[in-house]
């Protein structure tokens, strides 16, 4: 049987060569390259895991830093508010007893208005030296 079989042609057998030549060498390598930064770039490494009491503890601690930090920055308000409270009744002090201070004023100048009409000649100019400084 094996005799009646034809031959295969040399067509079917290509001949091939011992090495690999440099443009073949650079494409394989080219596409090992292209695969290595596809596996990079698309397949995430998981990260480190915290233990949720970590994650809580730090939270925590920023938290307690940050109303730290509200507290003393309300205690300037608080104190900048006082400061404030008592310039202001302070004012509403003075401005309450204007009418009483314009009063005694008032009393003051009436009494020396009438004055001078009893002076000497010499308690006048005195009064005119001392006043204008003369």
């Amino acid at each position: 049987m094996e005799e009646n079989k034809e031959p295969i042609p040399d067509i079917y057998y290509p001949k091939f060569k011992k090495g690999l030549d440099n443009k073949t060498l650079l494409i394989i390598l080219g596409v090992v390259i292209a695969i290595i930064l596809f596996v990079i770039m698309f397949i995430k490494v998981p990260a480190k895991k915290e233990e949720p009491t970590d994650f809580i503890k730090k939270q925590v601690d920023s938290l307690a830093k940050a109303n730290v930090e509200l507290q003393a920055k309300h205690q300037a308000l608080d104190s900048a508010s006082k400061t404030y409270e008592d310039a202001i009744l302070d004012l509403d002090w003075k401005v309450q007893n204007v009418g009483r201070d314009k009063t005694i004023i008032k009393e003051y100048y009436h009494d020396r208005v009438k004055e001078p009409a009893n002076y000497s000649p010499k308690q006048v100019d005195s009064f005119f030296k001392k006043r204008y400084n003369y």
